[in-house]
C-alpha cells in the first residue's frame, strides 16, 4: 500500500497501541522519578532541621517507616484470584474486539441493534444516539472500545491497591454499566422468553462491575470469614433465581420452539466454528425440541441442586465440581463459548459465575463458621422441644 493509500482497521489500532504503549511507559517513568525526587527533599528538609543526635534518630525511623511503608499488604488468596481473574477477562473482551467484524458496520446491525430491540424504553434515546455514532465511523468507535477495555485489563495487573489500581476498578465499573446497558440491552434479562443463565442472562459484563465493587472494599472484609459466608449466600440466590426463572412459563422453557431458535442462532454465526462445538449444540438442541419438558426439568432442577448444596455444609470438592461442570455444559450448548463465531464480544457470563464460585469457597474456614451457624441453629430448635417433652 502506498504512502496515500487507505490506513486498514488493523494498521491503525497498531499505531495506536504503540504510542499509548510508550506514553505509558513515560508517564509511569515521570512518576516514580517525581515520587522519589519529592521523597528526598522531605528527608532533607528534615534533617537540616534537627541536630546531629536527633537526625541519626530520625533516620532509624524513617529506615523503619520505610521498611513498613514497602512491606506489602497479606492479600487473601480469594482476592487476589478475583482481581486478576477480571483483569484477564477484561484483556480478553478487548482482544475479541479486535476482530475484523467489528470494524464494519455488521457490528451495528447484529450487536447493538439487537440490544436496542429488548432496550428499556427509557434507554432507547440515547440508545438510538450512541448506536448513531458508532456507525459514522465504526472503526475509530471500536478502537476506542479497545483501548478502553486493554487499559483496564492492564493497569489491574500491573497495579494491585494502589490508586492507579483502584482508578481501574473505577473505570471498570463505569465501562462495565455502559457496555451492559448499551451494548448488552440489560443482559437480555427483560426481554421476553429470555433464559437466565443458559443463555447468558443477566449478561457477562455486569460480573465486571460487582467484582470491582468488591475489590474496592476494604481488606478487613476480606479477611473475615463472614464475609465469604454472606457471599456463599448471594450465590446461593443466584442459583435460586436462575431455577425459578428457567421453570417459569413466561420464559419460555417449555416451549421447543424457544429452544430451537435460541440454539440454532448460534449455529448459524459469520464464521465457522469447530466441528465438535456445533455437533454439541446440533445434539442437544435436538434433544430440547424432541423431549422439552425433560430437557428444562432437568437444567432447572440442576440449578435447583447447586443453589441447595451452596447452603449445605458440603465437601468443596463435591460442590465445585458440580457447579463448575454445570457451569461448562451451560457455556457451550447454552452460550457458544461466549468468544466464537466472529462476533463475540466477551466470554459472556458462565466463566464469570464460575470465578465467583471459586472466589466464595476458597476459603476452607468458611465450612467451620457456616457448620457451626446450622449447629446452632438445629440447637436452638431442639433445646424447645427437649423441655418441652
Amino acid at each position: 500500500m502506498g504512502m496515500g493509500g487507505p490506513v486498514s482497521p488493523y494498521q491503525y489500532l497498531s499505531n495506536v497501541l504503540i504510542v499509548s504503549a510508550l506514553l505509558c511507559v513515560f508517564a509511569a517513568g515521570i512518576y516514580q522519578l517525581a515520587k522519589r525526587l519529592i521523597h528526598q527533599m522531605v528527608l532533607f528538609d528534615r534533617a537540616q532541621a534537627l541536630t546531629e543526635d536527633a537526625k541519626l534518630e530520625t533516620d532509624k525511623l524513617l529506615q523503619v517507616d520505610k521498611r513498613l511503608h514497602n512491606k506489602k499488604i497479606s492479600l487473601p488468596l480469594p482476592y487476589q484470584l478475583l482481581w486478576y481473574g477480571i483483569a484477564f477477562f477484561w484483556l480478553v473482551a478487548g482482544f475479541l474486539q479486535m476482530q475484523p467484524m467489528m470494524f464494519t458496520h455488521d457490528f451495528v446491525t447484529d450487536i447493538l441493534e439487537s440490544a436496542y430491540q429488548v432496550q428499556i424504553p427509557f434507554f432507547r434515546p440515547s440508545d438510538l444516539a450512541l448506536m448513531n455514532r458508532w456507525a459514522s465511523d465504526p472503526v475509530t468507535s471500536n478502537v476506542e472500545s479497545i483501548m478502553i477495555q486493554l487499559y483496564i485489563g492492564i493497569l489491574l495487573i500491573l497495579n494491585r491497591r494502589n490508586w492507579i489500581g483502584f482508578t481501574a476498578l473505577g473505570a471498570s465499573i463505569i465501562w462495565g454499566i455502559m457496555v451492559w446497558i448499551y451494548g448488552e440491552g440489560f443482559g437480555n434479562t427483560f426481554a421476553a422468553g429470555s433464559s437466565f443463565l443458559l443463555q447468558g442472562s443477566p449478561g457477562g459484563v455486569i460480573f465486571y462491575v460487582v467484582a470491582a465493587i468488591l475489590l474496592l472494599l476494604p481488606i478487613r472484609y476480606w479477611k473475615n470469614v463472614k464475609f465469604y459466608l454472606g457471599l456463599q449466600w448471594i450465590i446461593a440466590i443466584f442459583w435460586f433465581i436462575a431455577a425459578l426463572w428457567q421453570l417459569a412459563p413466561i420464559n419460555g422453557g417449555w416451549n421447543s420452539e424457544t429452544w430451537k431458535n435460541s440454539l440454532s442462532s448460534m449455529i448459524q454465526t459469520p464464521d465457522p466454528q469447530p466441528y465438535w462445538v456445533v455437533d454439541g449444540i446440533h445434539w442437544f438442541m435436538n434433544m430440547s425440541v424432541a423431549h422439552t419438558a425433560w430437557v428444562n426439568g432437568i437444567t432447572s432442577g440442576a440449578m435447583l441442586l447447586v443453589a441447595i448444596l451452596a447452603i449445605l455444609p458440603v465437601r468443596r470438592a463435591i460442590l465445585l465440581s458440580f457447579s463448575l461442570t454445570i457451569l461448562f455444559l451451560i457455556w457451550w450448548f447454552g452460550q457458544d463459548f461466549g468468544v466464537l463465531g466472529g462476533m463475540g464480544t466477551d466470554v459472556n457470563s458462565a466463566p464469570l459465575v464460575a470465578l465467583f464460585m471459586l472466589v466464595g469457597w476458597t476459603k476452607p474456614e468458611v465450612w467451620k463458621i457456616e457448620f457451626s451457624y446450622l449447629k446452632k441453629f438445629f440447637k436452638t430448635v431442639h433445646s424447645p422441644l427437649v423441655r418441652h417433652k
